[in-house]
């Protein structure tokens, strides 16, 4: 419980206390300093640890994996003399995050070689090929699945809108519900992406308004942003600061950016002035400078003749 809420002093206090930590506290307390990032820590329990389980060594590979550590996260993992399904996942992930797609593929190989195929793994698989337009790959792995959960369709969708194959991305969302699956955030992610690439800017519309009235669906600021890029791709900068002026939490750079790409591509120098100083107060308030960063990004229009 403690871990879980990263209280850890007071987990640790707990920890303390036993006389003999057993297997299992030992393992609690090593899960919730990888969990909140304190891996040094997290690996003095683990080196001091005479007997490890499975659960102890996946922690530490989740750990490492989350921090950013993929050469401490792969060496945890050649060393267990077990590995489980979350252990993979785990180490495939990582390598995900890195972009090293040819070091999931062989991994995967030799997991396909060692076991049965699961639907978390493939996902992951999927996942990693689709975000980064590999969606060949993607679709034949996907397409070979006896069974697929939300997540398989949720990361064709999104990996398909994102790669610029806004019709296709909508057409796997038809056959999703076809299928009895329920859209959820992320597929909507992904459907108003398609919208946006695909010009469709009604659909966009139709299927933003919905997730309040029909889907039950609570909308997010990346659901707002995709809407923001829909409309914006189509000329309609007016509307599209209008949305951003009724979002009911404080717009954040990604819509200002948005709206600054679209307002610069239309010619539309009014509302690209508001997003540049709205995206420099963003960043004056921000110690880090990614958002200026996305200001100097944003393309400009070509000049006219």
């Amino acid at each position: 419980m403690y871990g879980k809420c990263a209280e850890l002093d007071l987990a640790r206090e707990a920890f303390d206390r036993i006389f003999q930590p057993n297997l299992y506290s030992a393992t609690i307390m090593l899960d919730a300093y990888a969990r909140n990032g304190h891996m040094l820590q997290a690996q003095r329990i683990f080196d001091a640890m005479e007997v490890r389980n499975v659960v102890a060594w996946t922690a530490m590979v989740s750990g490492y994996s989350r921090s950013g550590h993929l050469a401490q996260a792969r060496c945890v993992f050649d060393r267990m003399p077990y590995r489980n399904v979350v252990t993979w996942n785990a180490i495939l992930a990582a390598y995900s995050a890195d972009s090293d797609l040819f070091a999931m593929e062989c991994l995967y190989a030799f997991f396909n070689r060692s076991r049965d195929r699961n639907v978390a793994t493939i996902n992951t698989m999927i996942s990693a090929y689709a975000s980064r337009g590999r969606l060949i790959p993607a679709r034949t792995l996907f397409e070979a699945m006896h069974h697929r959960d939300i997540v398989s369709w949720n990361a064709m969708i999104k990996g398909s809108a994102h790669s610029g194959e806004g019709l296709w991305a909508l057409e796997l969302f038809r056959a999703m519900e076809l299928e009895g699956f329920r859209a959820d955030e992320t597929t909507m992610v992904g459907v108003l992406m398609a919208c946006a690439r695909a010009g469709l800017v009604e659909d966009a519309r139709i299927y933003f308004a919905a997730m309040g009235e029909d889907r039950r669906l609570r909308r997010q600021e990346e659901h707002y942003c995709c809407m923001i890029d829909a409309l914006g791709r189509s000329g309609r900068t007016g509307e599209a600061e209008e949305l951003i002026d009724s979002m009911p939490f404080e717009p954040r750079g990604v819509a200002w950016s948005t709206l600054l790409a679209a307002s610069r591509a239309h010619g539309d120098a009014r509302r690209a002035d508001r997003a540049t100083r709205c995206l420099a107060k963003l960043e004056s308030a921000d110690s880090s400078p990614a958002v200026i960063d996305r200001i100097e990004e944003v393309p400009l229009p070509p000049k006219k003749l």
